[in-house]
């Protein structure tokens, strides 16, 4: 892996964490009444960065908490539904390992390499 691989495997950690932040905040209200469910987009700015090789753009790719608009509301206007959200968590979770193994993969082959 190149540094560009090292950035990007960084900047997907950190997304991935706000991922999970927005969806605890959504688990947490769950039962507030108005209440609409966010989600983070960043996936079309990551992939045109990515298509362009622009390390330094890259780096500088934030989340965009949006409404989501496709879920219905309840009668009470929240749309969070519970079941969605604790497997959302539980993807995001298995992902954001991935993320730290293959990081945590890559310094030990930069060590090996120095020694």
């Amino acid at each position: 892996m190149e540094n560009g691989e090292t950035v990007l495997l960084s900047k997907l950690l950190d997304l991935s964490m706000q991922r999970q932040q927005a969806i605890a905040s959504n688990i947490a209200n769950a039962n507030t009444p108005g209440y609409l469910r966010q989600k983070l987009v960043f996936e079309q700015t990551l992939a045109q960065h990515l298509e362009s090789r622009d390390m330094k753009g890259l780096a500088a790719v934030q989340g965009e908490l949006q409404d989501d608009m496709t879920s219905p509301p309840r009668a009470d206007g929240n749309n969070v539904q519970l079941g969605n959200e604790m497997n959302d968590l539980v993807q995001n979770s298995v992902y954001h390992q991935l993320l730290t193994r293959a990081l945590a993969t890559k310094m030990r082959i930069a060590r090996l390499a120095m020694s």
